[in-house]
């Protein structure tokens, strides 16, 4: 009998660990292929509509990056300039400047917000600057290290960077580099993959929330999840099936091939969904939004408007591009030309927020709250 109950407690055991390591794998691929109507008030409660302000001393060009904290939304553009607004999109400050001086950095590569410790972070070439919410200058530190251009940061002011995918090579590279706010190296992470073929070096994006920092390598399928205690785990498996690129596809040889291709190009992780924008192509902004429903396991691709597929997600015919995300709000981008061209198609409720837009004004950030 005794014997008996021993075998069983160890089947069990078996089958316990079996589907503990069990992995998710995610049909892209057939979301790609599928688009369908959705009222995505399924999955949010509430849209605010934040104007940034327009003046002569924020200007903003092409964005390359938005986060918001409590009070404060902050915007990257690609002339190298980060300023601040505050929550109803009133203009608070520039943050730095260009240059080569001690609180200067000579280009924005990258930045992120430490909301625990009300810090931003700047990635430059070969070094950081830390500065407070205010735009007051805290400190610059070095890291020796030109290629780790893109940021995030954790509750315990732990810097994780993502290395871009170099050119071939016959050993695996180190591929995340975690620094403290002093510079200090603490710990690398090996790519699980090698890469054989392809000439172009290509940057991915990490993502940081709630101490949990998630990264996909470029050659594999699976998207990594880095716990607080820097240890990794498998998060998803993504099936790209026919979209997927080949390491050879990352050459300019094969271009001609890159539109029939699909890559990830950015992950947020909600309470009860996740959302993948996907790349097709290798570069541009033909960014398609795909949300994971993780009470059912299903993947929705809500673009089945085949002229606009990479507008993001469609409201009243406006579209909004998912940018960041701050606890359970989604920020998107939305185009005041847009919506200076589609105002007679809009509510009166919109048209009123959107009244003073011109062509040239500043951006739109669509918050939406997700349940």
């Amino acid at each position: 009998m005794k014997n008996y109950l021993f075998t069983l407690l160890l089947l069990i055991g078996i089958c316990s660990c079996t589907s503990n390591n069990e992995k998710k794998v995610i049909d892209v691929a057939k979301a790609i292929n599928n688009p369908v109507s959705l009222d995505i008030h399924k999955y949010v409660s509430n849209i605010k509509y934040v104007p940034l302000e327009t003046k002569s001393e924020c200007i903003i060009g092409d964005i390359k990056k938005v986060l918001k904290s409590k009070n404060y939304i902050f915007v990257a553009d690609f002339s190298d300039n980060l300023f601040v607004f505050n929550s109803n999109g009133k203009f608070v400050k520039k943050v730095g400047n260009k240059g080569k001086g001690p609180n200067e950095y000579i280009s924005i590569t990258d930045f992120t917000i430490n909301n625990a410790k009300k810090e931003i972070i700047i990635a430059s070439m070969n070094e950081f600057l830390v500065f407070k919410f205010n735009g007051d200058f805290i400190r610059k530190s070095r890291i020796n290290d030109s290629s780790l251009q893109v940021v995030s940061v954790d509750d315990s002011d732990r810097l994780y960077y993502i290395k871009p995918i170099g050119r071939p090579s016959k050993d695996l590279e180190d591929l995340i580099c975690i620094y403290n706010i002093k510079g200090e190296l603490l710990k690398t992470i090996k790519a699980s993959v090698i890469r054989q073929k392809g000439d172009i070096p290509f940057f991915n994006s990490i993502y940081t929330k709630n101490n949990n920092t998630y990264y996909k390598e470029e050659f594999s399928n699976r998207l990594y999840k880095l716990n607080s205690k820097l240890e990794r785990n498998n998060f998803l498996d993504l099936n790209f099936g026919k979209y997927a690129f080949d390491q050879v596809d990352f050459s300019f040889a094969r271009a001609k091939n890159w539109a029939s291709k699909y890559r990830l190009k950015q992950f947020m992780d909600f309470k009860n969904i996740d959302l993948l924008m996907v790349q097709n192509g290798l570069v541009g902004n033909n960014i398609l939004t795909l949300i994971l429903d993780k009470k059912t396991g299903e993947l929705i691709n809500p673009n089945n408007i085949s002229d606009r597929k990479f507008d993001g997600i469609i409201i009243e015919g406006i579209s909004h591009k998912p940018l960041s995300d701050y606890n359970n709000e989604l920020l998107t981008l939305v185009d005041p030309e847009e919506i200076v061209e589609h105002k007679s198609e809009i509510s009166n409720q919109l048209a009123k927020v959107f009244s003073a837009l011109e062509i040239d004004s500043n951006p739109v950030i669509g918050i939406m709250s997700i349940k």
